[in-house]
């Protein structure tokens, strides 16, 4: 036998034996599944991913990396089809992105933050081990009035608990808490998070959600950031601002 044959079969061995002890050879995350939403009231709703990051020793599942999921939004411009738009360019490019939060960021898209909080604390969800081998779902409620008809803040519902959501502070002339209420969104002037190209008069913009499982990379003791492959909303939701 060559010398080459041996070779490739000792490198394929030695794979085997690394594959089958034990090691873990890929860091993976699942994306949440059946993501959907309504326009009005503007909802998004998605399924915990309980094959891929669910532990649950007795259905011999067990993702020790898996920590929650990450939100990003974008506002848009109102259109009566968003899918001919940018929201459309979007869609196309972030579902077909790889896994991380690059190429969403590329396009504009900026953290949702939990309320009060003033420290990037990832993840925005939290789930904790003993609760992710079950299935749920997380239901995003956004205002659909403004905000002296509807007073409830935005928030995230799953399981038992709820996280009131925030945009992005570094969006306002000051670091401070912004909403997704009508009336902490401005349009005249625009906020950073606000394309200025919407017209101060327009009654109501679209915005989109971009949903990511996190955890942390234990691999070589780092505890690096892990997400999975971004999921768009396929159709916008619509915040009314006037």
């Amino acid at each position: 036998m060559s010398k080459i044959a041996i070779r490739i079969i000792w490198l394929a061995a030695t794979f085997a034996v690394i594959s089958s002890c034990g090691i873990p050879t890929t860091q993976f995350l699942g994306a949440p599944e059946a993501v959907s939403s309504t326009v009005t009231p503007p909802t998004v709703t998605f399924a915990h991913n309980v094959t891929d990051n669910g532990t649950d020793p007795d259905k011999d599942i067990e993702n020790e990396d898996f920590l929650g999921y990450e939100l990003y939004y974008k506002f848009y411009q109102w259109m009566p089809n968003p899918v001919d738009g940018q929201f459309g360019a979007d869609l196309s490019i972030i579902n077909a992105a790889s896994a991380g939060t690059g190429t969403v960021t590329g396009q504009g898209f900026r953290r949702v933050w939990e309320a009060d909080k003033t420290i990037l604390q990832p993840p925005l969800i939290s789930i904790d081990r003993s609760e992710s081998g079950d299935p749920f779902d997380v239901v995003l409620i956004f205002p659909d009035k403004p905000s002296a008809s509807s007073p409830e803040p935005a928030e995230a519902v799953f399981l038992s608990r709820s996280v009131q959501l925030a945009r992005d502070p570094y969006a306002g002339a000051v670091r401070v808490e912004r909403t997704f209420e009508s009336d902490d969104i401005s349009t005249d002037p625009p906020d950073p998070d606000i394309p200025a190209s919407i017209p101060p008069t327009d009654p109501n913009i679209h915005m989109a959600i971009v949903i990511l499982a996190y955890g942390a990379d234990k691999t070589g003791g780092t505890f690096g950031p892990l997400y999975s492959k971004p999921v768009m909303v396929d159709q916008p939701l619509e915040i009314i601002l006037h």
